[in-house]
């Protein structure tokens, strides 16, 4: 359990907000009834500006505020879960969150897995059904809603799983909506959604990974992953590709939440690869990796579409003259082109911090971004960002602690940012 409160500030009369949360995770999985879960989490919070429908811009509206200016649910999980009855490997019925391959959904409905076949070849049937739940907005608009889709699981031997799902959403828009997404023509609407995927266990030291996803039968995008660690000399490897073939507006409006706001993401290429590796027994490591995202050929750059490259070499100490310390320092080499027009940036981050467990924790750093997003408390888009963030717990007695967070971004205008929380773990 959480009391939270955040605030925010920004000079040049940009603006400030202060918001107060309650936040509830409770999960009951003992229980004489066995092969029974129960999960409820939820926030639940207070504009203590009262700040509704500012006659001029502030920069500090959030998502919530867009869609609701005073206190009210934001988003809540409650769901009851059978589990381990034979052929039933799993049913959770309530509003809960649907992934299979698919990207998440979130709905009020019933989600149920099956299991079928015997020793290494099993088949695991999967279905859901139920009403869509669009996050954080007034669904008085919305009208009717419906979603259902299933596939299966394919264990192809002991090391890998081929995954097939379909999903279908259909959606009634009444002429008076305020839904924000692309389809938001009035009358029904159905969507189709498909995902191939395959994975492959590498002996337990690592995975590779690749899926194909189409929406109305037209390719929407390809993501592929690969991940090992080789343990003789210590190094992790990661990487990872996706193409995205159809702009994210191209989506229902069950999709996440700020589609149709900033404008459509257009298709681009993404590739990234990280190296980790272990020195000084364990206590220090050397990371190094590149991520490369370019805009399909023919797609001009725009606000939150942009090509670039960003390379980074840094070192990790934990334990650092004592117990408890670690350090870190790293060099960011970010390039980017937009429209003919190169430039480039060479910068140092690092950040410092001692924990005493079960006491307290402290850390402090600083990093930055070429470009920063965050679509939950602020639409615009920030360039060139320096961070510097002071970061403490302290434990006023077994698990109950205080958190405090201080945030200041560094770019047109300082932007201050700080949140208090006082948790219970029980």
């Amino acid at each position: 359990m959480q009391l939270q409160y955040k605030g925010r500030y920004l000079t040049e009369g940009e603006g400030e907000d202060n918001k107060f949360f309650q936040t509830a995770d409770l999960t009951i999985t003992e229980n004489k009834w066995n092969h029974f879960r129960f999960t409820f989490s939820g926030d639940l919070y207070q504009d203590l500006d009262g700040k509704s429908a500012p006659k001029t811009v502030d920069r500090t509206r959030t998502v919530r505020d867009t869609w609701d200016d005073d206190m009210g649910g934001f988003i809540y999980v409650a769901q009851a879960e059978l589990y381990g009855l034979g052929v039933l490997e799993q049913a959770r019925l309530g509003r809960q969150y649907i992934k299979h391959e698919i990207q998440t959904t979130h709905l009020d409905g019933i989600d149920c897995m099956l299991r079928l076949g015997s020793l290494e070849r099993r088949v695991k049937p999967f279905f859901y059904v139920g009403v869509p739940v669009l996050l954080y907005d007034d669904t008085s608009g919305y009208g009717e809603a419906s979603e259902f889709g299933g596939g299966s699981d394919f264990f192809l031997g002991r090391w890998t799983r081929f995954t097939y799902e379909h999903r279908y959403t259909e959606e009634d828009i009444e002429d008076n909506s305020t839904v924000y997404g692309s389809y938001r023509n009035p009358g029904n609407s159905t969507y189709q959604q498909s995902a191939l995927a395959i994975r492959h266990n590498l002996h337990g030291q690592g995975y590779g990974y690749g899926s194909l996803c189409l929406i109305n039968n037209k390719p929407r995008s390809v993501n592929t992953a690969y991940s090992t660690l080789v343990d003789r000399v210590d190094l992790d490897v990661d990487a990872t590709y996706l193409y995205q073939f159809e702009r994210i507006e191209d989506m229902p409006t069950n999709a996440p939440l700020y589609t149709g706001m900033v404008g459509p993401l257009k298709p681009y290429h993404h590739f990234s690869l990280d190296l980790q590796k272990g020195i000084l027994k364990k206590d220090a490591w050397i990371s190094t990796g590149t991520q490369w995202r370019v805009l399909d050929s023919g797609e001009e750059a725009s606000a939150f579409n942009h090509s670039y490259q960003r390379h980074y070499l840094g070192i990790v100490r934990d334990n650092f003259i004592r117990t408890g310390l670690r350090v870190s320092a790293q060099a960011e080499y970010w390039t980017v082109f937009d429209d003919d027009d190169e430039d480039s940036t060479l910068t140092f981050v690092g950040s410092v911090g001692y924990e005493e467990r079960d006491a307290f924790r402290l850390s402090a750093g600083s990093s930055y971004s070429l470009f920063k997003y965050d679509y939950f408390m602020d639409k615009d888009e920030k360039q060139d960002v320096y961070t510097v963030y002071l970061n403490g717990r302290y434990y006023l007695r077994p698990k109950l602690y205080l958190d405090g967070r201080y945030d200041v971004d560094i770019y047109d205008i300082v932007e201050h940012r700080f949140v208090a929380t006082v948790g219970l773990e029980l």
